[in-house]
């Protein structure tokens, strides 16, 4: 018995258990850069916290990532909970915690993926807005247009919320809007102005994924959505195999089916930036990976919860929903941990 030996296979294993797909990106990222064209379509902040910290963990990549992804989750969820705790209640705040926790995404949250990190940037950013503290909200949106595209809603969330805070009629001498604006769109920009150095094309992160298989163009809002919903054959394959399963279909259907009983139950920028996200998401030419997208799209989960809480039969909803979203969780790891894809 060699304990040095056991360990390194326990951690071979381990790493090849949770590092599968996007993650092997993000990992060639940090080690070689934007070396290959169609890596452009991944944003660069998360692969530069790696590749700078990574000398805290003897250089390794994936660990390095690995003990971020569940820190960023960490904090995600603490700024998730109090957001909701002090515009809602401590009970919704509660719910929408395990909702999220609970869910079959959640695994997207402990390997190298950006969600974490995404999570925790939006949170934050949603609690310094809601105590005016604008310069602030600025940077943390930066940070998240420089984590994937879908930050940049920040920007426009920090406009309309500055302006509805402002007494009427508002000044045309005050600048500071446009100053955090600015500041707030630096992480795309720099990250444009990097792949027009490189690959002479501002926007490369979107012509890097033409040549993805069922990526290519866009399409009518929730197109590829209502075609699923006109042939749906829900599914579970407990013989494992790489056709498709369901999880981006019902994710989308909950949220919109949520969307229509409740948007205006939370509050408007919280409601615009979920609507953003959809929209980006619906007009994807086919819902592929829509779960774990609209997984850090956290009023969602703030629906679900409301939902739930408002209900007569609220314990017996929450159970059966938490039973359902961990059988789906267990299911989604079983096929992860198999190498087959997920969402």
């Amino acid at each position: 018995m060699n304990p040095i030996k056991d360990l390194n296979d326990f951690l071979y294993i381990f790493k090849d258990s949770l590092c599968k797909w996007d993650c092997w990106i993000y990992t060639l990222i940090t080690d070689t850069g934007y070396s290959k064209p169609w890596f452009c379509a991944f944003f660069p902040l998360f692969p530069l916290i790696v590749k700078n910290l990574k000398i805290l963990f003897n250089g390794n990549v994936f660990y390095t990532a690995f003990i971020l992804s569940n820190l960023f989750c960490f904090f995600a969820v603490v700024f998730l909970y109090n957001l909701v705790k002090d515009v809602y209640s401590e009970k919704v705040a509660l719910y929408t915690i395990v909702f999220f926790m609970a869910s079959p995404t959640i695994l997207f949250y402990s390997t190298f993926y950006t969600e974490s990190l995404f999570l925790m940037l939006v949170t934050l950013f949603f609690l310094l807005i809601n105590n005016k503290k604008w310069f602030y909200s600025a940077l943390v949106a930066a940070l998240a247009s420089a984590t994937r595209n879908a930050g940049i809603f920040l920007s426009f969330i920090l406009v309309f919320e500055y302006f509805r805070n402002q007494k009427w009629p508002v000044k045309l001498s005050d600048y500071r809007i446009i100053l955090y604006f600015l500041i707030s769109v630096t992480g795309l920009i720099s990250f444009m102005i990097f792949l027009k150095l490189k690959y002479d094309d501002f926007f490369y992160f979107i012509k890097a994924t033409q040549n993805w298989p069922e990526r290519n163009g866009f399409t009518f809002p929730l197109w590829d959505f209502l075609k699923w919903l006109k042939n749906i054959t829900v599914t579970f394959q407990f013989k494992i195999t790489h056709d498709r399963n369901n999880l981006s279909f019902i994710y989308i259907l909950i949220t919109v089916l949520l969307i229509f009983w409740g948007i205006r139950k939370i509050k408007a920028d919280q409601a615009i930036f979920l609507l953003m996200v959809v929209l980006i998401i619906s007009v994807q030419p086919r819902i592929i990976s829509c779960s774990r997208y609209l997984s850090s799209a956290f009023p969602v989960w703030i629906l679900l919860a409301l939902f739930v809480v408002e209900n007569k039969r609220e314990k017996l909803l929450y159970k059966i929903i938490i039973f359902l979203m961990l059988f789906w969780q267990f299911y989604m790891n079983y096929r992860w941990v198999a190498g087959y894809w997920v969402d």
